[in-house]
């Protein structure tokens, strides 16, 4: 009877471990409510030097402002500068070239999301240098592969679910994905590949960031939005009401440049018709009639009928001679 008791006790703390070793991994990567949710590493016909249409989306799923200052990338290079933040349940886009990505984009990283040697992993990390979203993505054993070069990028099916887990992704549903707005999925790979997914689980609230140090005091101050924090997050939405303005702008002028063109088109085309009215009225006029001779020869060689006739590509017949008695 004791040897049973040892083993069921032995048992028992090994099971204790198991679960905590799972509920561990569970959660591994979400010890912050800013997630990874897209990445497009690998865009439909890559323009200029590389992949000019990359780019990595960034979600903020707690109830509060979280300041991303001194975060940073692994896997390609960015820091967050001092101020930088992201507001709750706001989106954020980080790109290779922003001029080819159809979003507001906060800032450039330098270097490429690996689309080759099946994919990498890429890591957000905060200013201590802990991992707080990770993505170790692929487009072999059970990752999507259409995000390959065939235009749709890579998505999180929702904003809870693991982004460790490749049932957790699927393509977009379109070419291009949407950057900064919620995902736009392929149902039918959802459908058919999402069933292994889970969700990770973190604090409504954006947790304080701490320095390596951990100290009390830093992570005190970083419980409440700075002054820096708001003035971020007011130039990031200067900065797109400044990019929706001047694409309306351009829209405008290109408007009033075809309306232009047409007016003067229409103007050119009226004034044709009627220089060849004047032409055919004066044609008219009977060659035999002393009148008809004397109208024509006035008009030919008046200086109004002259500029009248300017480029006019209609001929004028011989002055005609009037006719005998």
């Amino acid at each position: 009877m004791k040897q049973i008791l040892t083993k069921y006790k032995t048992w028992a703390v090994s099971m204790s471990a198991l679960l905590i070793v799972l509920l561990s991994a569970q959660t591994a990567y979400a010890l912050s409510p800013v997630r990874i949710t897209e990445l497009h590493y690998n865009p439909l016909g890559n323009q200029g030097s590389g992949n000019d249409k990359e780019f990595i989306e960034l979600y903020n799923g707690s109830d509060s402002t979280v300041s991303l200052a001194g975060w940073s990338f692994y896997g390609v290079n960015y820091v967050f500068p001092g101020g930088a933040s992201i507001s709750p349940g706001r989106y954020l886009v980080l790109a290779k070239n922003p001029a080819y990505v159809p979003a507001a984009v906060y800032g450039q990283y330098t270097g490429n999301l690996e689309d080759e040697g099946g994919g990498e992993t890429i890591q957000l990390r905060n200013a201590g240098g802990s991992v707080m979203s990770q993505v170790s993505y692929s487009y072999v054993g059970g990752w999507p592969y259409t995000p390959k070069n065939t235009g749709p990028s890579l998505s999180l099916i929702r904003v809870t679910a693991n982004e460790g887990l490749a049932a957790c992704w699927a393509p977009s549903a379109g070419v291009g994905g949407t950057p900064g707005y919620g995902n736009s999925l392929d149902q039918s790979w959802v459908a058919g590949h999402a069933g292994g997914c889970s969700d990770v689980a973190y604090p409504v609230s954006a947790p304080a960031p701490t320095s390596s140090g951990g100290s009390a005091a830093n992570a005190t101050a970083a419980e409440s939005q700075t002054e820096a924090d708001k003035q971020a997050t007011a130039e990031q939405k200067k900065v797109e009401e400044q990019k929706q303005a001047e694409q309306k702008q351009q829209v405008e002028a290109k408007k009033a440049e075809a309306k232009a063109k047409q007016q003067q088109a229409d103007a050119e085309r009226k004034q044709k018709t009627s220089r060849a009215l004047a032409v055919g009225a004066l044609v008219a006029l009977p060659a035999t009639s002393f009148a008809g001779v004397v109208s024509f020869r006035k008009l030919r060689h008046s200086k109004a009928f002259k500029d009248l006739m300017k480029s006019d590509s209609v001929k004028l017949p011989k002055t005609p001679t009037k006719g005998k008695k």
